[in-house]
């Protein structure tokens, strides 16, 4: 797995996205964290309207993103490691 810099390649999506989640610290409120089938999780500043970060690596085909704390929990559908803390 490989997190990358905002102007990395991966700093949009290439194919369906399928999960979309805004952190739940009132502290980082105004950041949106996006998956899907192009393998890239990507945490979105809103206030600026562009990604700040990628996570290349977590297949999310349904709701598979979760906010736990200062970590996300992804879950991928693929035959091993399913569930990723990041």
């Amino acid at each position: 797995m490989e997190l990358k810099e905002p102007n990395a390649p991966h700093n949009c999506h290439t194919n369906r996205v399928y999960c979309a989640k805004f952190n739940s610290n009132p502290e980082y409120q105004n950041l949106v964290y996006s998956g899907g089938w192009d393998q890239t999780l990507i945490a979105w500043d809103i206030r600026e309207g562009k990604p700040f970060m990628s996570i290349y690596g977590p297949y999310i085909c349904g709701d598979g993103i979760a906010h736990c704390g200062m970590d996300l929990l992804t879950a991928s559908w693929r035959q091993s490691d399913q569930l990723q803390q990041w």
